[in-house]
């Protein structure tokens, strides 16, 4: 027996066979296309739990101009893609969205798909900052601006440092922090960590100048010269450095 023309003959009727069945059986491990639902009208907690069931995660989008994060209440107004789009959830790369108005909004007749980011909560308080966090889906982690603060933060607690920083993307994990300091205090300078002065250095260390690399996004000093800085992503070459 030709065992090579039997192998070949073998193949062709396994093609033959799989040809028209490629994604009902051969291929058991594949998941099946799913119908993408109408999630208009819908919160947008229940939209996205309803898409994460399937496929990642949706993207969030303002259906009108504005400011603050579509939080879990927020109505849908438009998605994308349309409902009863067939869809592979095996495709990591595939994107699905939301745009929404604050309950009680009318939805407006053509979509402003207006990209989210964080607002800058610095200088407000703790609770407010940490409902906005909530909103954008993130865990929030209370970070005591002082070393040797001995209280537990509370809602009226000022917002010195947040991460995400203003203007960026709510984070892919998730995850959040705050600094704060007590009501009336005055948020420290990046060196000073410590609320009993004595422990702190009595000036700045030297080398901090306008356009020097950093770390820590938010992070504020002062120059030598006395000039307030804060450390900020650079449009110049998207590196960390102290700016005004």
């Amino acid at each position: 027996m030709n065992t090579l023309s039997t192998a070949r003959r073998t193949t062709v009727a396994v093609l033959a066979i799989c040809g028209p069945l490629l994604l009902a059986g051969c291929f058991p491990d594949r998941e099946p296309d799913v119908k993408f639902k109408d999630y208009v009208g819908q919160s947008v907690g229940k939209a996205r739990d309803g898409i994460s069931a399937d496929l990642n995660a949706p993207t969030v989008y303002r259906a009108i101009a504005g400011e603050g994060y579509p939080g879990e209440t927020w109505k849908v107004c438009f998605q994308s893609p349309e409902a009863g789009t067939m869809v592979d959830p095996d495709d990591v790369s595939y994107d699905t969205s939301l745009s929404a108005v604050p309950p009680g909004t009318t939805c407006p007749a053509t979509d402003a798909h207006e990209p989210v980011t964080m607002p800058k909560l610095t200088g407000g308080t703790y609770g407010k900052a940490f409902a906005e966090f909530k909103a954008a889906g993130l865990t929030v982690t209370a970070v005591k601006a002082y070393k040797d603060e001995t209280r537990e933060p509370g809602g009226s607690w000022k917002v010195c440092k947040q991460d995400p920083a203003a203007g960026w993307d709510p984070p892919a994990n998730k995850a959040g922090s705050l600094t704060v300091v007590r009501p009336g205090d005055a948020c420290p300078d990046w060196y000073e960590t410590y609320r009993d002065a004595a422990k702190n250095p009595r000036t700045p260390p030297p080398g901090i100048h306008v356009g020097k690399l950093c770390r820590g996004p938010g992070n504020e000093a002062t120059t030598e010269d006395g000039t307030a800085v804060e450390c900020m992503r650079s449009p110049d070459d998207d590196r960390f450095r102290w700016q005004e």
